[in-house]
């Protein structure tokens, strides 16, 4: 789940750069388009096997589709056209305690005081390692649109929804033969929509770098982060798998002082402890 994490971790900034060449459901068919096409030589196999199973979970498959593919990639990718890239990740990042909350809805109890204190603690760092001590700045970013600020909200409650979803419906298959369906269900849904209501893109604009981008967010931010995803969140559960989602922002920041040549402050670095400290805390719990 760190791998899909670290992928992950310029996922934003990807984005952010491609959804303004191509309208937020283009791109998001496009990637999953993309994943698609990497994945069928590996899945198609366990998938024939695990048909019979996959049939009879046709419920929760949609369910999946609708939350962790459409709903949760494309709301981000609608936020992200006036919504500062940090912002987003940070309104992610509380995935957390959104997943503690609809455990406690759907099993009518409350989380243990460990784990709230320690998703509050991780949601503490992400906005340490985001702002570099300076909060304000992020507060900034919220003088974006409101309605891509609503979609940014409601694209991290998708996510969490979607981790507790994935965990609670256990299916009896192979982890690459649930994403591939879910990947195949959600394009079959997006297609007929893209075609009649999304803005088309202009292909004559396409450079490489919009290619690149879409390779990136295609092959390995979806097909490959996912996949890895997919595997880790069985050992995890759905409250552990929430906390890995905290890493991203600090990858995110660690590929800036890696590309970009930026340095970690001492706030920075204080988050990024408190973020590794709590991980440890709910890995150590189970």
């Amino acid at each position: 789940m760190a791998s899909a994490a670290a992928i992950w971790g310029g996922n934003f900034v990807v984005a952010k750069q491609a959804v303004t060449d191509i309208s937020p459901l283009w791109l998001n068919f496009l990637r999953w388009l993309i994943a698609a096409v990497c994945l069928l030589p590996v899945a198609l196999g366990p998938m024939v096997r695990d048909w019979r199973t996959l049939r009879q979970a046709a419920g929760p498959l949609l369910l999946m589709a609708l939350l962790g593919i459409i709903g949760s990639n494309t709301l981000v990718m609608v936020s992200l056209q006036t919504v500062p890239a940090s912002v987003t990740a940070i309104g992610y990042a509380t995935s957390p305690v959104l997943i503690l909350m609809i455990l406690a809805l759907i099993y009518r109890r409350l989380p243990a005081p460990s784990v709230v204190l320690a998703a509050l603690a991780s949601l503490a760092g992400v906005a340490l390692v985001l702002s570099g001590g300076d909060l304000r700045g992020l507060a900034g970013g919220m003088r974006a649109d409101p309605w891509h600020l609503s979609a940014m909200f409601a694209a991290t409650l998708c996510w969490a929804a979607y981790n507790v979803v994935c965990l609670k419906f256990e299916i009896r298959a192979a982890p690459i033969s649930i994403l591939m369906a879910q990947i195949l269900v959600a394009l079959t849904i997006e297609l007929p929509v893209v075609v009649l209501f999304a803005e088309q893109p202009n292909v004559q604009t396409l450079d490489g770098t919009t290619l690149l981008h879409l390779f990136y967010l295609g092959a390995i931010a979806s097909a490959l982060a996912y996949s890895c995803w997919h595997f880790g969140a069985r050992r995890t559960g759905p409250e552990g798998a929430g906390m890995f989602s905290n890493l991203v922002p600090l990858f995110s920041v660690a590929f800036a002082m890696i590309a970009l040549g930026e340095s970690l402050s001492a706030q920075q670095m204080t988050g990024a402890c408190l973020i590794f400290a709590s991980l440890f805390a709910v890995q150590l719990r189970r």
